[in-house]
């Protein structure tokens, strides 16, 4: 008799332990707290952070004292400064949820083409995000439906001319073509051209 087949994940393709879908449950309870109803425009990245502390909608509506705003960071940080919001985070009184209650105000949304922080090699990890992608589209099309889509991951280059050639293709915001790379080493120019983007789609 042969050994049972590996459960995946329906988030992101990969081996899942109870663990593992657990974790996904609840990043996806906290950015469901956060969703807007009409989405202006959907961020996608490539995984899922790692560290809970770079994924934007960590304890969303739970702050506490154990969890401050100077902790937000990684792709957290750099998605609400391009959002010209990290002012809230830093500045106002309500920490993460005031940010992220801006963040939805303006019809603004995070989703990633793997829903889990990636387990696998980068190599293997971009033959999973490309076997992802045509449940993401599905995803995209008939729940999302944003108006535009920025693609916010260096890695998911290689998606582009899927993606353009698709019907959601006239609804991408590239950064000359390419993704706006938030995952680079140094990300600060990349952040900006992406905040200099959003401005001119509401400009």
């Amino acid at each position: 008799m042969g050994s049972p087949k590996a459960l995946l994940c329906d988030g992101c393709g990969q081996p899942a332990s109870p663990e593992h879908l657990a974790a996904r449950l609840k990043r996806l309870e906290w950015a469901t707290r956060f969703r807007p109803v009409h989405i202006s425009v959907l961020f996608l990245g490539a995984a899922s952070p790692a560290d809970e502390n770079d994924f934007l909608y960590a304890g969303a509506g739970e702050e506490t004292p154990a969890r401050p705003a100077g902790a937000v960071r990684g792709e957290a940080r750099q998605i609400l400064y391009a959002a010209g919001l990290i002012s809230l985070l830093e500045g106002g009184s309500g920490g993460r949820a005031e940010a992220l209650a801006a963040f939805q105000h303006r019809g603004y949304f995070l989703t990633h083409v793997l829903e889990c922080p990636l387990l696998l090699s980068p190599t293997q990890g971009s033959t999973v995000e490309q076997a992802q992608l045509p449940r993401v589209l599905v995803r995209i099309r008939r729940s999302l439906r944003p108006k535009r889509i920025a693609l916010v991951a260096q890695s998911l280059d290689v998606l582009i001319p899927r993606l353009a050639g698709s019907d959601l293709g006239p609804n991408l915001l590239l950064n000359k073509g390419k993704a706006f790379a938030l995952d680079a080493a140094e990300p600060a120019a990349e952040v900006e051209r992406l905040r200099q983007a959003l401005l001119a789609t509401t400009g």
